[in-house]
């Protein structure tokens, strides 16, 4: 959300030179990415696989691998890249939709509402926090420069605050590896 929702336009259109309308056009393609990705993972995971932690594994692998290529190299990725790695950054969230089975399938069947709302808290609460801490990060490495009033970021600063999403989304591949499998139903047994 920070990248597609606050940051990704900005990004194009200092570090690339691209027009506002076509940097909106490529972070367009992270949301069908996700719109393409959620189903056919949800399907894979209950349908094909019959268990949620490979799908979950592989969609979070192939978001980490997507913040490694634009956070690592020296130079930006060619242009040419972006729109793919834009789908395929919305293709790696649409393992969010396992996680919400995965909650459910671990607690009382009894208090799925509370438990999947109280899931909620942290999604959006983190969403919150990386939104910020990306601008915190951003505004440390300004340079000062400035266009029509608007602040100018290099990309050694944009660089920074992906790598706050590279060690975040590092972080999310470690615990969805810790994450129970369910093999696809409620495991909740009472204590």
């Amino acid at each position: 959300m920070a990248f597609v929702g606050l940051w990704g336009v900005p990004y194009l259109t200092q570090v690339y030179g691209i027009p506002r309308v076509r940097a909106s056009n490529l972070m367009a393609l992270a949301a069908m990415g996700l719109l393409v990705a959620s189903p056919l993972v949800g399907w894979t995971s209950d349908r094909w696989l019959g268990r949620r932690r490979p799908p979950l594994i592989a969609a979070t692998a192939l978001y980490v691998g997507v913040w490694a290529v634009l956070t690592l190299p020296g130079q930006p990725v060619p242009i040419e890249w972006v729109g793919p790695l834009c789908f395929l950054l919305g293709v790696g969230s649409g393992a969010v939709v396992v996680v919400f089975s995965c909650v459910r399938e671990v607690n009382d069947p009894r208090y799925v509402g509370v438990t999947l709302g109280f899931h909620n808290l942290p999604v959006f609460l983190g969403f919150a926090l990386m939104q910020w801490l990306t601008g915190v990060i951003l505004d440390a490495r300004w340079e000062g420069a400035l266009a029509a009033g608007t602040r100018i970021y290099s990309l050694g600063a944009y660089r920074g605050a992906f790598a706050l999403c590279l060690a975040v989304s590092a972080a999310s591949l470690i615990t969805a590896c810790l994450v129970t499998e369910t093999r696809c139903r409620n495991i909740w047994r009472t204590p």
